[in-house]
């Protein structure tokens, strides 16, 4: 277990409550620049947050590590490799399923319990978001918090519903989605217990969402009480009403740094991006020969697409037309020509 040393504990005990905060994320060392973008925007927009950062890491390097506390001073590092992770969940968990579709990063919302240890309440934040307001609202909830799913949630897991019906509870709690949860000391639930249980998710289902998956049903069968987040809170980037969310999250592989559509559509996070002093993202782009990002692509682009709408209702009118006047006919010549053959027989 991973804690702060005597001096820190002692300055967080000294501290007011609204101090006593952390918002923890979890990052890979080639992502670090999705950290830096997403502290950038928060701390625009959230300067009376005193609390700290929490970055739970695969190998960030010192110089990461300072140019993330130029960001934020009050930032805490924890480890957390691969050796880690197979050490939670034991040498039998095959993580493979998981590993395949997600980063194993998702994991570390699991130690949330354990950094409450040294903090009253603390907040996860997945490194795909945006942030584009003051969060001081999402801090109203006694022990957890989470942005709930739709109800048709509960029937694409159908499989694991019936399973696991015995840890539902009484089943009104809705399911979660995981980028953004919040947690706060006393909820009954454990770092073992989360592990645990995901380790049986994927020893007994099919399932890839073991993170919240795992959440949810610790939550629901130890009764504890989820303050339900407005969606705008944990705002999927493809669902309406984004630009006036107070949190965009970027579900899927098109993210803000690699898709040009939301670059075009979010060009702050490239604001956030600049107040990043280390390595930027390198890597390829999604979707730019459909929607470039630069604005003499992005207006041929739109001017092909405008083209296309104007001349496809055309199309479709000659299709109608050859339907209408020459493959009907020869539908009724070829059924007159099989029925002759069959009287011939």
């Amino acid at each position: 277990m991973l804690h702060l040393d005597i001096a820190q504990r002692r300055r967080v005990a000294g501290q007011n409550p609204k101090e006593r905060r952390a918002i923890v994320c979890a990052v890979t060392n080639d992502h670090a620049f999705a950290l830096g973008s997403l502290i950038a925007g928060f701390r625009r927009y959230n300067s009376d947050f005193s609390g700290a950062f929490v970055a739970f890491h695969d190998g960030l390097s010192l110089v990461q590590q300072d140019q993330l506390r130029a960001l934020w001073p009050n930032m805490e590092f924890r480890p957390y490799g691969a050796d880690i992770i197979a050490r939670r969940f034991g040498k039998k968990a095959d993580l493979s399923r998981v590993q395949a579709q997600f980063s194993p990063m998702i994991f570390a919302k699991f130690e949330l319990p354990d950094v409450l240890s040294d903090y009253d309440k603390c907040l996860w934040l997945d490194v795909d978001m945006l942030v584009q307001g003051n969060l001081a609202e999402i801090w109203n909830f006694d022990r957890l918090a989470w942005r709930p799913l739709p109800e048709g949630a509960f029937a694409r897991r159908a499989e694991v519903m019936e399973e696991f019906a015995d840890l539902r509870g009484d089943g009104s709690l809705p399911l979660l989605n995981g980028g953004v949860i919040g947690m706060a000391r006393g909820g009954r639930i454990t770092t073992a217990d989360l592990y645990a249980m995901a380790a049986r998710l994927l020893a007994q289902t099919n399932t890839t969402s073991v993170d919240e998956l795992a959440m949810y049903f610790l939550a629901a069968s130890n009764g504890v009480p989820v303050h339900l987040l407005d969606l705008r809170f944990n705002h999927p980037v493809v669902a309406p009403g984004a630009r006036n969310a107070v949190i965009v999250h970027a579900i899927g592989p098109d993210k803000f740094w690699n898709a040009s559509p939301l670059q075009l559509a979010f060009p702050e996070w490239a604001r956030n991006q600049l107040e990043w002093q280390g390595e930027r993202y390198a890597g390829p782009q999604r979707l730019a020969h459909v929607q470039a990002a630069t604005p003499d692509l992005a207006l041929k682009a739109a001017r092909n697409r405008d083209y296309w709408q104007q001349i496809m209702p055309i199309f479709g009118r000659i299709f109608r037309f050859a339907c209408r006047w020459i493959c009907k006919p020869m539908a009724r010549a070829c059924g007159s020509f099989i029925q002759q053959r069959h009287s011939y027989a």
